[in-house]
């Protein structure tokens, strides 16, 4: 769905929010139903979370 070849991003295991290119992420944010709070700034209600697809990272 996003970084089909791969891309650098941030992780963070202590931390509620993903970072990497704004484009893979508006996707993936669009995918998931995700409100813009702000600029580059996304919420997904909690109740929906039961409803949300899986999501895979591979490092």
């Amino acid at each position: 769905l996003v970084c089909e070849e791969g891309c650098m991003v941030v992780v963070d295991t202590g931390a509620s929010y993903i970072s990497g290119p704004t484009s893979s992420l508006r996707l993936l944010m669009d995918t998931l139903g995700a409100q813009e709070l702000s600029t580059n700034e996304y919420v997904v209600n909690c109740n929906q979370v039961p409803t949300l697809p899986d999501i895979s990272f591979h490092l």
